[in-house]
């Protein structure tokens, strides 16, 4: 796994959000979708993951190695019936407070970017690349894995060119 640095991030995501750009005047708690979501921990990042932001940023292919992510501490047993692999990066992220996040002022200063595979528990409505999660929930696993629960931040979406056109490498 490779650590990203703010510049790089900033980069891929120039103009779309508040990581730089503008919201679409949905309002908080309309329009969240939540997801359960497992990961493998960093010691890149500090352990406080609650409201960190996860960014959807690709799709993987079906793996055979992917590592056993049973017994997370969700209220639901884990893993579900069907988990999705997507790559993303995981932002430690600073502003004043989280409520200007999900306000009308997205800005954030992006301190620290990890990527991450991430084991995505699959739902009717497909996970899009470039979604954006909040996360609200952290539960412990075992093997060095981290779960959260996270939610759809409502009324944004990044965008990142594909990897042979200057995306995340």
């Amino acid at each position: 796994m490779h650590e990203f640095d703010r510049r790089r991030f900033l980069e891929l995501t120039a103009g779309t959000i508040g990581l730089a750009g503008t919201a679409h005047g949905t309002t908080q708690g309309t329009n969240r979708r939540n997801r359960r979501m497992v990961f493998e921990n960093t010691d890149q990042l500090s352990d406080a993951y609650l409201n960190r932001i996860i960014l959807v940023t690709e799709t993987s292919e079906p793996d055979a190695n992917v590592p056993p992510v049973g017994g997370c501490g969700f209220d639901d047993p884990w893993p579900p019936a069907n988990v999705d692999v997507f790559q993303g990066i995981v932002v430690e992220w600073r502003n004043r407070d989280t409520a200007r996040l999900l306000g009308t002022d997205r800005r954030v200063r992006a301190e620290k970017l990890v990527r991450r595979d991430l084991y995505v528990e699959r739902r009717d409505s497909p996970v899009e690349i470039g979604t954006p999660f909040i996360i609200e929930n952290v539960v412990r696993c075992p093997s060095g894995l981290v779960g959260v629960e996270a939610s759809q931040i409502p009324g944004v979406r990044i965008e990142t060119p594909p990897e042979d056109e200057g995306g995340i490498g």
